[in-house]
């Protein structure tokens, strides 16, 4: 065989041996339209807060998102390269030969490090997943707790006919004003109830991963939902994944300082040949010295340390938004306490009002003032109520809760 003959079957062997593990394209084209779809047909009837939460596990494109992003770390990084050589000699023989890492195919070179780093990437990139579904659980839970709070608001009696007395010249003809304006009042009230279920409404299907159009049937929650468990260190550690993510980001620098240290040994790199003589094999071994990497491995020791202080710093935000979230929830439970004895009072005096109106010894306009005061009661009730049960949600949130569906 001649050299350029040896010289094309070289070249075709590394062609064969270079496609044989190569992965091919596969086409996906992007739907823009998708989401734009009316989602009523496909609407779920998730039941419990918990299978709500689940759906959002599996249907919310954020999630769906985070999760193609923590698959899209390779865990099987890049084995050493093996480099082909192929030519002919001085007495024009074709010759062929490869160069590999000793080391790596004994399993001592930095393939290890590279895959233990590449394990650690794709665990930090997990609990980013989970640290975004906790947050939509609480978005589930909050869109759950708004629509319990108004379902449980009354519409208070608050009408009062003065045209009468008005029209016998008993009244000015101001006090009928007052009265419609009570009764715009109100609708006001009315309008702002509509706003916040549907608002709560349209942040449950997003949650879910449904378009605005989407009927959901939820289970109402209880009263006195969720519970809300006293915080301690050991528990927010154990629940919070914004906490477990910092730690992930701890062991994935670790990991890049292991790999930054192995860096700095040898390689021993192995070059046997072959020519296409039948007696006549050759070969060669060179040793490949890293040089300037102490700098890298200084680099990641400092790397390492900032993740540590991150994983403090997590702790102690978490201690103190859940003491903080704690102490907001206890201060608005006070505030519709008072807030329902408000419309209690408002609503006696009206009706003491109206009591003295019907006897002839009561004031047209202090009755429909009366009314303006408990239309004014059941709007900062409706406030009181719906801040009361978001910050109980938070709070709930900020201790730990809830555990994600595994």
């Amino acid at each position: 065989m001649n050299g350029r003959a040896g010289i094309r079957v070289g070249v075709a062997l590394v062609a064969l041996v270079g496609s044989l593990g190569c992965a091919r394209y596969r086409a996906a084209a992007l739907d823009v339209a998708r989401p734009l779809r009316p989602g009523a047909t496909s609407a779920p009837s998730v039941g419990t807060f918990e299978a709500a939460v689940q759906y959002a596990v599996e249907h919310n494109p954020d999630l769906a998102a985070l999760r193609a992003h923590a698959m899209a770390v390779n865990v099987d990084p890049p084995r050493e390269p093996v480099e082909g050589s192929a030519g002919v000699d001085s007495d024009h023989r074709g010759e062929l030969g490869i160069s590999v890492d000793a080391l790596s195919l004994l399993g001592l070179g930095t393939r290890p490090y590279e895959v233990a780093l590449a394990c650690a990437r794709r665990n930090e990139a997990t609990l980013a997943h989970h640290e975004r579904a906790r947050a939509v659980a609480g978005e589930i839970a909050e869109a759950l707790v708004v629509e319990r709070a108004l379902g449980a608001l009354a519409e208070p009696e608050y009408r009062v006919e003065v045209g009468a007395f008005v029209r016998a010249g008993l009244e000015a003809g101001s006090a009928e004003t007052a009265a419609a304006a009570t009764g715009e009042a109100w609708k006001a009230e009315l309008a702002e109830r509509v706003a916040e279920r549907t608002s709560g409404r349209l942040a449950l299907v997003r949650a879910l991963g449904l378009p605005p159009g989407s009927e959901v049937r939820v289970a109402t929650v209880p009263a006195a939902w969720p519970d809300v468990p006293e915080p301690s260190p050991a528990a927010l550690v154990a629940t919070r994944a914004d906490i477990q993510r910092r730690i992930a980001a701890f062991e994935t620098a670790d990991r890049e300082l292991r790999l930054a240290v192995r860096r700095q040994y040898p390689s021993l790199i192995l070059e046997p040949g072959l020519a296409f003589d039948p007696v006549t094999l050759f070969g060669a071994v060179r040793l490949r010295l890293p040089t300037g990497t102490s700098g890298a491995v200084r680099a990641a020791e400092a790397a390492r340390e900032a993740a540590r202080a991150e994983v403090e710093s997590a702790i102690l935000d978490a201690q103190r938004e859940a003491g903080e979230a704690r102490a907001r929830w206890t201060a608005t439970d006070a505030a519709l306490a008072a807030a329902r004895k408000r419309v209690e009072a408002a609503s006696a005096l009206l009706a003491s009002s109206r009591l003295r109106l019907e006897v002839a010894s009561g004031s047209p306009v202090e009755t429909v003032l009366a009314a303006d005061a408990v239309v004014g009661a059941a709007a900062g009730l409706r406030a009181a109520t719906l801040e009361e049960a978001r910050a109980r949600v938070r709070a709930a949130r900020a201790a730990g809760w809830p555990r994600l569906p595994r």
